[in-house]
């Protein structure tokens, strides 16, 4: 029986789907729809992950959406689309914001990281699904912009909300080094949710958030550099 992930690629320009086919293959199995109604076929409960562009002509990508919302299908969903992110998707449930152009690396990342998210319990994906907003409208919108913005302190309220409605466990951190949590999407790595912690420990000194991928690499203060006379 094949165990890959399942993830279904919905992209309406042909050459950028079969693209993301093999940006994904071999370590997925792909299924490809280039229509609104290709895509009702290939999203069953087997997909794992669906890579979505937001705007298929005849069809919208939130249409898409909510039909796997109303399927209940335990899936998580990255946004690819042309179009920079506004403040609607504050309330659009997906889990990920990607803007074209996609690297085969920022593709691959993203669905990485949606898997370990599927694994973590319905609450904690929310959590990271927010998170995911967050970031992409921060990456848009200078501060005194989103100070502004009523749905972005809306988003950042269901942020709280969502941290504090996990059960939470203090994390012990064996390097007094380990930032408490991730300088990049903010997701804390001094507490256990669901038994997990929410980085991956590379080195003495190295962390990688299990949110957003970055990776934190903090030098040594022992390190010393010698100018030679």
């Amino acid at each position: 029986m094949n165990t890959d992930p399942v993830v279904a690629v919905v992209e309406d320009d042909p050459d950028l789907a079969e693209l993301y086919a093999a940006y994904l293959e071999p370590a997925c199995a792909v299924r490809v729809a280039e229509t609104g109604e290709a895509a009702l076929s290939a999203l069953d409960e087997a997909v794992d992950v669906v890579v979505l562009d937001r705007d298929l002509g005849e069809w919208h990508g939130d249409d898409i959406v909510a039909v796997v919302r109303e399927r209940d299908l335990d899936c998580a969903i990255a946004m690819v689309t042309g179009v920079e992110p506004a403040f609607d998707i504050v309330d659009l449930p997906v889990d990920d914001y990607l803007t074209k152009p996609v690297t085969k690396e920022d593709l691959r990342r993203t669905v990485e990281e949606l898997l370990y998210r599927l694994v973590g319990g319905s609450d904690r994906q929310e959590l990271l699904a927010l998170v995911s907003r967050r970031l992409a409208l921060e990456a848009r919108y200078d501060d005194r912009r989103l100070e502004r913005e009523p749905a972005y302190e809306t988003l950042r309220r269901r942020i709280r909300l969502a941290e504090e409605g996990l059960d939470l466990a203090a994390e012990p951190n064996p390097s007094k080094h380990r930032p408490d949590a991730c300088p990049e999407c903010g997701l804390r790595w001094d507490v256990r949710v669901d038994e997990t912690v929410g980085y991956v420990h590379i080195g003495a000194r190295v962390w990688k958030c299990r949110g957003c991928g970055r990776v934190v690499n903090l030098p040594d203060p022992s390190d010393r550099r010698v100018a030679r006379r």
